[in-house]
């Protein structure tokens, strides 16, 4: 008699996971800033190229919004100095 399959899987029981549920982003998540703002903006396809390299020659993923908040902190800290 054939095995279920389902039980040999090594990947997580995703409705297990989406029923376990989870909790909404609180003020931590953002660093202490307060609430999120979100906005559009554009920026040249170069850029982004270039910016989506920096992230992938980095040992440790992020995403590229969390790329972007660093560098806008590192250029107000420099501005304040």
């Amino acid at each position: 008699m054939p095995r279920d399959r389902r039980s040999q899987s090594k990947e997580p029981d995703v409705d297990s996971f989406i029923d376990a549920g989870g909790s909404a982003p609180s003020d931590e998540d953002n660093g202490g800033g307060g609430e999120v703002k979100t906005f559009t903006t554009r920026f040249p396809e170069k850029l982004v190229d270039l910016i989506d390299e920096a992230i992938d020659d980095q040992i440790v993923s992020e995403s590229r919004n969390q790329w972007l908040m660093k560098a806008a902190v590192e250029k107000l800290e420099r501005e304040h100095e």
